[in-house]
């Protein structure tokens, strides 16, 4: 009966929902549309629910990636450029190239941080793919967080002992050889400039 998301926030607000409710004979109190609301996002971002850091970070990027406008390069490759606000004045974004069947994006953010980045959404949502194909879920998840660091471990063990190996040796310094003459030490390399010789000089 709701209406279907296609991938943004604001299609998906609680107004909406109401407004849609409305239009159909339906009305319902600001709760039961809080309610909604909160059913929908948990199957909608049921993988980031209980990491709220990284469902605002996803909500931002979703809205920031309104403002890009993209090329179809090749077979899931596109060329994304942000139209948004800038930090510094006068700062031009450059284009940025997005690989989505392996993941990457020439910005950098979508390997580093092992979560899609804005161009990232903004070619799947042109692509039509959904965004949860496009992290590990199971490993972004408080689950895997819990699962991984439930024990402890330390990295060294504090009961080994190292052992002292005294045969190894850094090289000893072996100096120059010196260059004897028929007269003795050699002296040094001549400056090849040539001193400046002042004329009429008092």
């Amino acid at each position: 009966m709701l209406p279907a998301h296609d991938g943004s926030t604001a299609s998906m607000s609680g107004a909406a929902i109401r407004n849609f409710l409305k239009s159909k004979g339906a009305d319902v109190s600001a709760t039961s549309v809080s309610r909604m609301k909160q059913e929908i996002d948990d199957k909608i971002h049921g993988d980031l629910v209980e990491i709220p850091k990284l469902l605002e970070r996803r909500t931002d990027r979703q809205a920031a990636a309104d403002m890009c406008e993209f090329t179809p390069l090749l077979e899931g490759a596109y060329s994304v450029l942000f139209k948004g606000p800038v930090a510094i004045p006068g700062y031009v974004h450059p284009d940025r190239v997005v690989d989505l069947p392996a993941l990457e994006c020439t910005c950098g953010n979508w390997q580093d941080q092992m979560f899609p980045c804005v161009h990232a959404i903004c070619a799947a949502s042109k692509d039509g793919r959904r965004i949860e194909d496009l992290y590990d879920a199971k490993r972004m998840s408080i689950e895997h967080f819990r699962d991984t660091y439930t024990f402890k471990f330390l990295p060294w063990p504090t009961t080994t002992t190292l052992q002292r190996d005294d045969t190894i040796l850094p090289p000893q310094l072996e100096p120059t050889p010196e260059r004897i003459g028929k007269r003795g030490l050699k002296p040094g390399r001549r400056p090849q400039h040539k001193r400046k010789i002042v004329k009429n000089a008092l």
